[in-house]
């Protein structure tokens, strides 16, 4: 507790100085970056609205961590946190912020997305694997998953503790913040196991198995490391081309705490590259519209036996990664 509010004395305070800086220097900085887009020949204004886009995400930041302070009071100072009205409330919350961000997304950066095979997601409970190659896809399923109905618990990096509204709404539902340090695995992997043991007909987890965004050099090293331990499993891992080699300890742990849940998979094309805030600017306005495509996998259809189940993973990352090859193909 003392960590974390240590943590928020200097990010809750720092997010509101760099919206108020913001928008008290726009008036100076706004015409200057539209100069300096037109200069370099980019009359769709990308550092422009890079600044738009970081002003308005740092008011909605802003006035929800007013609100989420207000939450607190009404449930007692957190003594009625945990429950059900309380978490119901949070849970709205949680939809309501994803849905204002990506409409955001999509007025001023231009990002257009559709999701399609939304069936897949009920009946739970569902344990989903989703590829990551952007902050963006992140809000995916929690947009998807709400709507469905099913409440859903996040794994997340603990990285994201920075991220304020992230870190003290993320804490007060059932969600992990994973530490990818791997000083102590056996920790990370029971707590994993304990967010999905009581998982429901109308709950969900969600976990990104790539573990981070790829990149050529980090894909490189991971299938480099991965011919060290599982020899078997690194050329296919090698063969890989839009996705990371999946790290199968978390999805695991996850399978094996919640026995009847079925898989289902995010999938989506159209955030590649975007990986970093240079690279993000660089491609502002968002040019294409992304596709999100969800498969369902039957438990029925899943290996029990530990060495046939990373073999089925990385089977399912074979088949995740040439949907997005052939994404690629068609758009070129």
């Amino acid at each position: 507790m003392t960590s974390a509010l240590n943590r928020r004395l200097v990010t809750v305070p720092a997010t509101w100085f760099i919206t108020l800086a913001l928008i008290v220097l726009a008036p100076l900085a706004l015409p200057v970056l539209v100069v300096v887009d037109l200069l370099r020949a980019r009359p769709r204004l990308p550092l422009a609205r890079g600044w738009v886009f970081g002003l308005a995400y740092g008011l909605l930041e802003s006035a929800m961590l007013v609100v989420v302070a207000g939450l607190w009071v009404l449930t007692g100072f957190g003594l009625a946190m945990s429950t059900r009205w309380a978490q119901r409330l949070h849970y709205s919350l949680q939809r309501w912020w994803v849905g204002r961000l990506l409409r955001l997304l999509e007025a001023v950066l231009g990002l257009r997305f559709s999701i399609e095979g939304i069936e897949a997601l009920r009946p739970g409970p569902v344990i989903v694997f989703g590829r990551h190659v952007s902050l963006v896809d992140t809000l995916f399923p929690a947009l998807a998953l709400a709507d469905s109905g099913l409440s859903l618990r996040y794994v997340l990096k603990r990285e994201l503790e920075i991220v304020p509204l992230l870190d003290v709404v993320g804490h007060r539902l059932p969600n992990y913040f994973a530490d990818r340090s791997g000083t102590d695995t056996e920790r990370e992997l029971a707590a994993l196991s304990a967010l999905a043991t009581d998982l429901g007909p109308d709950d969900s987890v969600v976990i990104f198995p790539e573990g981070t965004r790829g990149t050529a050099d980090k894909r490189a090293r991971a299938v480099e490391r991965l011919g060290e331990r599982h020899p078997e499993l690194a050329e296919q891992a090698a063969s890989l081309r839009h996705t990371m080699p999946p790290r199968w300890g978390g999805a695991f742990a996850l399978l094996d705490a919640a026995p009847d849940a079925d898989v289902v998979v995010f999938v989506h094309h159209g955030l590649d590259g975007l990986s970093g805030l240079r690279t993000i600017l660089a491609a502002l306005p968002f040019r294409h519209p992304v596709t999100v495509e969800l498969w369902r996998i039957p438990r029925a259809g899943i290996p029990e036996d530990r060495d046939e189940r990373r073999r089925w993973l990385f089977d399912l990352w074979t088949r995740m990664d040439a949907w997005v090859d052939s994404a690629v193909q068609a758009r070129l």
